[in-house]
Parts: structure tokens; sequence; C-alpha cells
């Protein structure tokens, strides 16, 4: 099993290695490739378990959802254009990050805060759409809602 520090340390080194595909910076993340996992396979060093944990969590965070909107280009390593985001494709991402919105915990909320009434810290940008509905137990989920939350997003 791949720890969340092991993720997050793999999407550093897939953003200092692909700095053409991969990224930290919200506002240019971008669609990547359909089957981008095999050409990590082929190109890096990191385990396969590693690139796999990395992408599912890279792929399935708020930011890259957000990126999937209808038409938006897919890139490879290089950041060269290979297709784009079709409009299923971009309408699961909405149904995904719809659900998010109705599952994570409201900023300023008295359930955000602590007994001293500090805030609590944001979610982590990275976390996959498992992870935050997972930790927020506020009401049980559909079978509808657990399978969008749950289905991967085709990388």
């Amino acid at each position: 099993m791949v720890g969340k520090s092991d993720v997050d340390a793999t999407i550093t080194e897939l953003v200092m290695a692909f700095p053409a595909a991969f990224t930290h910076d919200p506002v240019r993340v971008q669609p990547l490739k359909l089957g981008i996992k095999d050409d990590l396979y082929a190109r890096s060093d990191i385990s396969h378990r590693r690139i796999t944990a990395a992408l599912r969590s890279y792929c399935n965070s708020v930011n890259y959802l957000a990126a999937l909107r209808p038409g938006a280009v897919r890139v490879d390593l290089a950041g060269q254009p290979t297709g784009n985001v079709t409009e299923a494709q971009a309408k699961h991402a909405m149904e995904v990050l719809k659900a998010l919105a109705k599952s994570a915990p409201k900023q300023g909320s008295k359930a955000a805060s602590d007994a001293s009434g500090t805030q609590a810290p944001a979610t982590n940008k990275w976390r996959s759409p498992l992870q935050v509905t997972a930790s927020v137990p506020k009401r049980s989920m559909t079978a509808a809602e657990a399978k969008m939350t749950t289905a991967p997003v085709e990388a």
C-alpha cells in the first residue's frame, strides 16, 4: 500500500520529471493523455504501484476534474496535444465535482472549527474524491453517489 506522503512525493517527482504534463499550480493543470500511465511505466524509474497511486490522486483531484471541460486538449508527457476531452468525460467529471461539493465540510461552519475556535486546516488539494467522502461521515451516500465518487477518471 502506498501512503499519502508517498503519493505526494511521487506527484512532486512527476512534476519535476514531466513539467509539461504535471503541475502543482491549480491554474496550469491540464487533462492528460488517455493511457499516460503506460508512458510513465516506460519512461520512469518510479514503481508501477507508486505511479498508479499518484495518477489516481492527481486525476481525481478537484483541480484536475475542473480542467476536464468539453473539448479541452489532452497532453502527453512532453506537453504535446493528443486528443480532446469528450462531452461524456466532462460530464462525469462535473458529476464527481458536484458530489464532492455536497460532501465537503462548509468552510467557516462550527463543525470545521475545533474546541478552541480556530479554523480547521484546508483539505489537501490532491485528495481523491474517495478520501474526501470517507473523511466526512455526515450522511450515508446512495449507491449512485458511491459509484460516482469511486469510478476512476480515465488517464
